[in-house]
């Protein structure tokens, strides 16, 4: 939480000195630390030789959280609608003495030896934000100064590299899950007070079977924002949950999720 307070500071300081956006915007750029903690398992095995199912806390020792940087280009695609890109990444660390024999990926490690692990997350999506009945949430609502609510289309892009190795042998092994999904959501946007204050939301999921990997994703977000110097600088909580099954002789299965507050602040041009 400290952390999350230093890099607000940091975040409020950037939103006062940022010039404003120029009148006639047709780009926004949102830069956002994810102080993100994951939890869940792994599993990989080989031909004739199961996996064991590795907590990432309880096994691999991975406990603390960390901060995932991201940046995201927001511009205007036919009328109001809006094509999104972002990319973002983040190695998590873990160190644990572990009390029995394991295997992971064909590779048995004994009890008392140490493990270190490494996961490197990646993220990144293109997504086309179409809005519809932009002028209802305002009908409704006469305390909104601004809604908007719509759909999301596209594709996400989440890449894991997990590397475990024994620190007794010096040996190490490392599967890997890199799989662009295809994904639909739903989002909204509300103004309050003139638009100086604001609440988003989005939700994403889906659901993929192909014959390389069985995928489960869900993505979920909720920020509130105040423009300070025509600059919105935002505080959120997001939640990632990303389930894979490769399911050929060689599996790799995940059940990873991720979650944590994060900041942000963007500039328009």
């Amino acid at each position: 939480m400290r952390k999350m307070m230093v890099g607000l500071m940091i975040v409020f300081v950037a939103g006062m000195i940022c010039p404003p956006p120029a009148p006639a915007e047709f780009v926004r750029v949102k830069g956002l630390l994810w102080d993100s903690t994951m939890a869940g398992d792994i599993q990989a095995s080989v031909p004739g030789l199961a996996g064991n199912r590795l907590g990432i806390k309880d096994t691999l020792g991975i406990k603390d959280s960390i901060f995932i940087p991201e940046v995201e280009f927001k511009g205007k695609l036919l009328g109001k609608n809006k094509l999104i890109v972002s990319y973002g990444f983040g190695d998590f660390t873990g160190k644990k003495t572990i009390t029995q024999d394991l295997n992971f990926g064909g590779k048995t490690y004994s009890a008392s030896d140490t493990l270190n692990t490494t996961f490197k997350v990646t993220r990144a999506a293109v997504l086309y934000e179409w809005l519809f009945a932009p002028e209802t949430l305002t009908r409704m609502f006469p305390s909104i100064t601004e809604g908007e609510f719509g759909l999301l289309l596209g594709a996400k892009y989440l890449g894991i590299d997990a590397s475990v190795e024994s620190t007794v042998a010096g040996t190490s092994v490392s599967e890997s899950a890199n799989l662009p999904i295809p994904v639909i959501g739903f989002f909204t946007q509300m103004g309050f007070l003139n638009n100086t204050a604001q609440v988003e939301f989005a939700i994403e999921i889906f659901d993929l079977n192909t014959s390389k990997a069985n995928v489960n994703y869900a993505d979920f977000y909720v920020e509130g924002k105040a423009v300070i110097y025509s600059v919105p600088v935002s505080l959120g909580y997001k939640m990632s949950n990303f389930i894979v099954d490769t399911g050929a002789s060689d599996t790799f299965k995940t059940d990873l999720n991720f979650k944590g507050f994060y900041i942000a602040a963007s500039v328009g041009f």
